[in-house]
């Protein structure tokens, strides 16, 4: 009996570590590309948003917020070349970004990542917390090491 005490909350914290580790992110940029690929494949802007590097992040909000400064005559000269109403360029969120960026890839058929991801992956250099992973289309893909997780490099 008194052994069960001590264990249920032992087995409560195992529990808890085992399933909490598990939603972190990739530990490896081979599982990193691998997810990036999935996020390209199914458009999906927020698991997308969740590979993003902490420096990628901060590139689209400087993106979002020189969007929000265009004046008038930019902004709707950029709404007709991209077939997007004004307002929802001036009021797009990070993830709104992505999803953007993820639709007029789809119509263009020009994001070097997305095609980038189509492909497998070769070779895999990883040094001082940034790898470049090399697919068999000859295209390299950054990843950086933030904390125990590898992060895209978007550029």
């Amino acid at each position: 009996m008194h052994i069960l005490k001590h264990a249920t909350p032992a087995c409560a914290a195992l529990l808890l570590l085992v399933c909490g580790c598990g939603a972190g992110g990739p530990l490896t940029p081979e599982e990193a590309f691998t997810q990036l690929k999935r996020a390209y494949a199914s458009a999906d802007a927020p698991a997308l948003m969740d590979l993003l590097s902490g420096r990628s992040r901060k590139n689209i909000d400087l993106i979002i917020a020189e969007m929000r400064q265009l004046d008038g005559g930019q902004a709707k000269a950029i709404s007709r070349q991209l077939g997007v109403p004004e307002d929802r360029l001036r009021s797009l969120t990070p993830v709104e970004y992505l999803a953007l960026q993820l639709e007029l890839s789809k119509r263009y058929g020009e994001d070097t990542a997305m095609q980038a991801t189509a492909h497998g992956i070769i070779g895999t250099d990883v040094k001082d917390g940034r790898a470049v992973v090399r697919v068999d289309n000859g295209m390299d893909l950054i990843f950086v090491k933030e904390g125990p997780y590898w992060k895209y490099e978007m550029e």
